[in-house]
């Protein structure tokens, strides 16, 4: 999460784009999940993550670590 302040400076992308180069440097995959109804999953769907599940009140998402963003 982001202060409202930051918003929109691209702090987020970076820190994700940095999180999934680490992960793809280990072979691992990046997952992740966020209350329904948060529009940061635009983020994420531009960054290359797929949703894999959904809860009553969260959206589950996951990234291959070959994918690129």
């Amino acid at each position: 999460y982001l202060i409202e302040e930051v918003q929109g400076q691209g702090i987020g992308t970076a820190v994700i784009r940095a999180v999934i180069a680490a992960a793809a440097a280990q072979g691992r995959t990046v997952s992740l999940s966020l209350i329904k109804g948060n529009p940061v999953i635009s983020l994420y769907r531009r960054l290359g993550f797929r949703q894999v599940s959904q809860g009553e009140t969260k959206i589950h998402m996951r990234l291959a670590s070959d994918d690129t963003a």
